[in-house]
């Protein structure tokens, strides 16, 4: 980490911090309030929207800091702040759900799995969140007030048909791209195509690498990312839990350092239940090579075991 990191973190990070999805445990360690993050604890069960509408109100001076900028983490934010204005009886829980089940899997599985939350909310309401949150030119404060406006019902229809004209011009208009196919394991290169590319590959292959050599940081600039995905229904045929060890024991190995070592450093692979996503941004890229990471992801998917 850079100088500039650390002397950022430094100022912000400490007693009167919460964390908000801070996915790194050593920087986890150092947000005093501490970290709402369900989604990447052993079970994934929730998602810190949906837990930060219980979670202990923070002090009027706390600092809410994130590593994700995403309409999980940012609602999060907009929950506790609409709290603290006293709205919470304005806050659409039913959104919030919703919200929380796309942050654990991929939309068709939260359709199939609450078809009375995808029944209620229409998918412009997401996009124009996705849009929000992503906004290069939007700080954080403005992505919060907007979420805040949009789970309280506070904004209008014809500001979220603009947005919803916005998005649709920004968001990837691939349906396919060109697969190389490594036994069952699907590999797809998407250079600035990663979502786009996950949605593909999630909707045609048991198990697909993604990879991006051009991913663009929430924070800005660009680094290479690798995501594996299995498919969650109708049967999880991928070793995701044996494969997560694996590929981070391998990291590690690569790096010359411990496991404990790597955690540290934040430059583990990890992700929700049917996802394993390469150490995320510029600067901490994975060090495996796409055979090394092709060949594990082969071995568990072969393996007869599932997870």
């Amino acid at each position: 980490m850079s100088a500039d990191a650390d002397a950022h973190n430094n100022n912000w990070l400490g007693e009167q911090a919460l964390g908000i999805e801070v996915t790194s445990p050593t920087l986890a360690a150092r947000c005093g309030l501490g970290n709402i993050d369900p989604q990447h604890d052993a079970s994934g069960a929730s998602s810190a929207i949906e837990q930060s509408l219980e979670w202990p109100m923070p002090p009027n001076m706390a600092r809410l800091v994130t590593l994700r900028y995403d309409k999980d983490a940012i609602g999060a934010m907009a929950v506790l702040m609409l709290r603290g204005l006293g709205k919470d009886h304005r806050i659409d829980k039913m959104l919030v759900s919703w919200i929380g089940a796309l942050d654990r899997m991929p939309y068709r599985d939260a359709r199939e799995k609450y078809p009375e939350l995808a029944e209620m909310h229409s998918k412009t309401i997401t996009d124009v969140m996705n849009y929000a949150v992503h906004s290069s030119g939007w700080y954080l404060p403005r992505k919060v007030s907007v979420m805040a406006q949009l789970l309280c019902r506070e904004i209008s229809k014809e500001k979220i048909s603009t947005m919803a004209e916005k998005a649709a011009l920004v968001k990837p208009k691939r349906s396919d791209f060109p697969v190389e196919m490594q036994g069952r394991v699907a590999y797809i290169c998407a250079p600035n195509a990663y979502s786009a590319a996950r949605a593909f590959g999630n909707k045609n292959f048991e198990v697909v690498v993604i990879y991006d050599p051009e991913r663009e940081t929430e924070s800005g600039g660009k680094h290479e990312r690798w995501c594996v995905i299995r498919q969650a229904q109708p049967i999880k045929t991928f070793d995701r839990s044996g494969f997560e060890h694996a590929i981070n024991d391998a990291e590690a190995s690569k790096r010359g350092i411990s496991r404990e070592t790597l955690r540290e450093q934040a430059v583990e692979w990890g992700g929700p239940p049917n996802m394993v996503v390469s150490p995320q941004g510029a600067g901490h890229e994975t060090m495996l090579s796409k055979d090394e990471i092709l060949t594990l992801v082969r071995a568990h998917l072969e393996s007869g075991v599932v997870s």
